[in-house]
């Protein structure tokens, strides 16, 4: 397996302090994203969206009893059940675990970013603050939805992956890391079978340019089966759900993954927020989660909007239209990484087999923007205007803020942040 040279440990020990501090960062982020996605987490106080399917499932889980959410992988409802184990059947119980891995998620940007731009701890920052001001991670990280989990082992298994395509950090220790947090990932959605696939590309990519029999190895071992141990493993508590017949290894690691795929295919009716990923890229149907009207004569509601953060989703088309111009003209491995993972992450679903999707489905496709943005954020030449790039994206989540976080606001008060019809 790949080895240090003493002049990587040199340069690893003169890098300590950076490291240090990078890692404090983290400390600070997952802390501070922590206490504020847990605010007013008691609000919407029923369930919502896709809670319906997801918290009965973890309640399944917790009684080992046959669970009816099965056209899913069970890792992220098994993590769900966490939370109520410890806080009941309530909306904190529901979506502590979920608030848990936003916060991390929030980490896990911040190091791709880190490594991304050659350790550096501006553009992490950069990331970390229009990752957290995007709108979709704070939505996210305070619902009972599998996305949530998915996009947490995502973002490590990223970090991890990044660092093993860098040729000054590669070590099999990070194709390991990466391809067990990918398999966590699956586990979770199936969707990160995109990313899983992506980034097998570019490590066979990688070894075939070098020619390297251990880097090959190092694939074959850590990249296709440890994620395939992991992913299976979650399913190993099926074994112990009450059933007559119960479930056999065997049929978990192959009929249920048939059935789980033809659920997925049958999924077909028609729903008033379904979408294509086309309209997705320009923002054009939003979700709300919940809408939930209060008082005596229905004076207030508190609603939930998926919503993107219009400077990040819109301008983050331009900084993504432009760092594929950089990846072909300048031959830039960090653009040409942003563009390839955007791309794949937003126009698989061309060839991905589900009859109806919605606007959640882009929510990894739009946690890269973010790293779109830091790209030429750190080419401006005035120091000053990043701080008014990160300005300007903050204004715009104070002012969507009330209805990402169900706040009270009047009943008929919400069409001030309805821009266009198809946001309704």
């Amino acid at each position: 397996m790949a080895r240090h040279t003493t002049s990587t440990i040199t340069t690893y020990k003169d890098d300590f302090p950076r490291r240090r501090a990078a890692f404090w960062d983290c400390i600070l982020l997952f802390t501070a994203s922590f206490a504020f996605f847990l605010y007013n987490i008691q609000y919407p106080a029923t369930k919502n969206f896709d809670e319906f399917h997801y918290i009965p499932s973890a309640l399944q889980w917790i009684a080992l009893s046959e669970n009816q959410n099965w056209e899913h992988p069970p890792f992220a409802k098994i993590l769900i059940s966490i939370g109520i184990r410890i806080f009941g059947d309530e909306p904190l119980g529901w979506r502590f675990m979920s608030v848990v891995f936003g916060a991390l998620t929030l980490v896990g940007m911040y190091r791709i970013a880190y490594e991304l731009f050659g350790r550096s701890r501006q553009a992490a920052w950069y990331c970390a603050i229009l990752t957290l001001f995007n709108q979709l991670l704070y939505v996210q990280s305070r619902i009972a939805m599998l996305d949530t989990f998915m996009m947490g082992f995502l973002s490590w298994s990223l970090w991890s992956l990044v660092k093993a395509l860098d040729e000054d950090t590669y070590n099999a220790k990070h194709v390991f890391r990466a391809g067990l947090f990918m398999g966590l990932s699956v586990a979770c959605k199936w969707f990160s079978l995109v990313p899983w696939t992506m980034g097998g590309g570019l490590l066979l990519l990688q070894a075939v340019r070098f020619r390297s029999r251990e880097r090959f190895i190092d694939i074959l071992v850590y990249w296709i089966a440890v994620p395939l141990v992991a992913y299976y493993v979650t399913f190993l508590p099926y074994l112990l759900v009450s059933r007559d017949p119960g479930y056999t290894l065997w049929e978990l690691l192959t009929d249920f993954q048939t059935r789980m795929l033809d659920g997925q295919k049958r999924v077909v009716n028609s729903h008033p927020y379904m979408s294509q990923f086309w309209d997705w890229i320009v923002m054009r149907r939003p979700i709300w989660y919940a809408f939930d009207k209060e008082g005596s004569q229905q004076e207030t509601v508190r609603g939930v909007l998926l919503l993107g953060n219009p400077v990040i989703m819109w301008g983050g088309l331009v900084a993504i239209a432009g760092v594929t111009v950089e990846a072909i003209r300048r031959k830039s491995w960090r653009a040409f990484l942003i563009a390839y993972f955007y791309f794949g992450f937003a126009f698989c679903w061309i060839a991905i087999p589900r009859k109806i999707a919605f606007y959640y489905y882009y929510y990894p496709a739009g946690m890269i923007l973010g790293l779109a943005f830091t790209y030429w954020m750190l080419k401006i030449r005035q120091k000053w205007m990043p701080f008014v790039v990160l300005g300007v994206v903050a204004g715009f989540f104070v002012y969507f803020f009330p209805i990402l976080a169900a706040l009270p606001i009047p009943s008929n008060g919400f069409m001030q942040w309805m821009w266009f019809q198809s946001w309704i």
